[in-house]
């Protein structure tokens, strides 16, 4: 008899932990962990409004003033990894190594970054994707940079490009995870959009540009001095 309630107590003891698993992962994806519709509104997130489809204030799962695990703290890992193994498979092909961490940071952007996006309030929202796909075009013009030198380096180059690529796209992840996360908590209190917020995309545009530019002619520098190689050996 004994047995029975201890094995029909740890059949509850599991089902409540997937339910409250699955609650969390609800409200993970910005949904309420009640009637599953889409939590409108930063604060309600935080539990700080209730939910406007069917009131209920998810206060009780004590995430008070807490932001719920951002998805891409849980997804980083398998893009670094792929991005890793893909590098090191292409690395001895000019440009090719580029694209596959340009590809891999337009991913992390809808995979790992989307979710914590849709949280933020639409002015905060369109500003701070804003600041995304500029962060990805600075990225995508030092990588072309640095990934086509490394070309240049028999063997060394080659090693070295899977690691500069993998510091790439965790730059990206990283900063711009914790960027996206602290626009979620600033939204959380209701903050109007403050100015510099707007000034930080601005800027990393203005070094894009220098960036590509500076890329063109140290390319050019490089294929001038390359081009004239033959001639030297020759004399």
């Amino acid at each position: 008899m004994g047995g029975g309630l201890s094995s029909a107590e740890n059949v509850s003891g599991t089902l409540e932990s997937r339910y409250q698993a699955h609650r969390w992962a609800l409200l993970r994806r910005g949904r309420c962990p009640e009637c599953a519709e889409v939590i409108r509104g930063t604060p309600a997130l935080f539990a700080k409004e209730a939910c406007g489809h069917c009131g209920y204030q998810h206060d009780a799962m004590q995430t008070s003033g807490k932001l719920p695990v951002p998805p891409w703290r849980q997804r980083r890992w398998l893009l670094y990894l792929g991005v890793g193994l893909a590098s090191l498979l292409v690395s001895w092909l000019p440009l090719v190594s580029t694209l596959v961490v340009i590809a891999a940071m337009v991913l992390a952007r809808w995979y790992v970054l989307a979710e914590s996006l849709r949280w933020l309030s639409p002015a905060r929202r369109v500003c701070t994707q804003f600041a995304v796909r500029v962060g990805i075009g600075v990225l995508a013009a030092s990588t072309l940079v640095l990934q086509e030198a490394l070309t240049l380096l028999p063997v060394i180059g080659w090693a070295a490009k899977p690691l500069a690529g993998v510091g790439v796209i965790l730059l990206f992840v990283e900063v711009g995870g914790r960027y996206v996360e602290g626009r979620v908590r600033r939204d959380a209190q209701d903050a109007s959009l403050d100015t510099w917020e707007w000034a930080v995309p601005t800027f990393m545009l203005g070094v894009v540009m220098s960036v590509a530019v500076a890329g063109v002619l140290v390319l050019t520098w490089i294929w001038e001095r390359v081009s004239t190689l033959p001639d030297w050996l020759v004399l």
